[in-house]
């Protein structure tokens, strides 16, 4: 009986070791593929905006607002990424309400949380050297549709150049395979 209780007792133990170590290399990998995807975020940026007159200067600046930095004498860009490993639809309903769908007809209520700092933060205020600012939420990897409500009844495909509440949204996929994609281009209105 004694020998029962010991076999049971060690076999719980070594599962929950087991267990244990499954999530620490399952969150081990998480953080290497995230760490890996904004390198290549910053690898695509730093292509693109070689192309322009301006020289950029590329920082990973990890705060609430931004993930990447870019710089220059007259340009301040701050990137955040938002990670989209399901390829899933993305529905911006307001300037902080980004709705996720997984699929269509999918009534699940899901919003990406991440978008609200930089998009409330005022940054002419905090521009203390009067540089042209812009906000860029980078979509990794992609993303089936990328749609904006215009009212209530109306919605339209949301491209590069397409000025979201005074940002700019694109996918990694876009900025990586279209060269003449300028992050530095006027917005156009709706």
């Amino acid at each position: 009986m004694y020998v029962f209780f010991l076999i049971n007792t060690l076999t719980i133990y070594l599962s929950l070791t087991a267990i244990v170590l499954l999530i620490l290399v399952i969150s081990f990998i998480n953080i290497l593929l995230k760490n890996r995807s904004v390198n290549n975020v910053i690898i695509a940026l730093e292509k693109n905006l070689s192309n322009t007159p301006e020289s950029f200067i590329i920082k990973r600046f990890k705060t609430k607002y931004s993930d990447i930095i870019c710089e220059s004498d007259n340009s301040l860009f701050y990137v955040k990424i938002l990670f989209n490993p399901s390829n899933s639809e993305i529905c911006v309903n307001n300037k902080t309400l980004w709705q996720v769908r997984k699929h269509k007809g999918d009534n699940k209520v899901a919003f990406l949380k991440e978008v609200s700092p930089l998009m409330n933060i005022n940054l002419t205020e905090k521009n203390i050297q009067k540089k042209q600012v812009k906000k860029i939420f980078l979509i990794y990897r992609d993303t089936r549709s990328l749609l904006m409500y215009i009212n209530e009844s109306e919605m339209v495909f949301v491209e590069p150049r397409t000025d979201v509440y005074g940002a700019t949204v694109i996918t990694y996929n876009e900025l990586l395979h279209n060269e003449t994609l300028e992050l530095t281009n006027f917005y156009k209105k709706y």
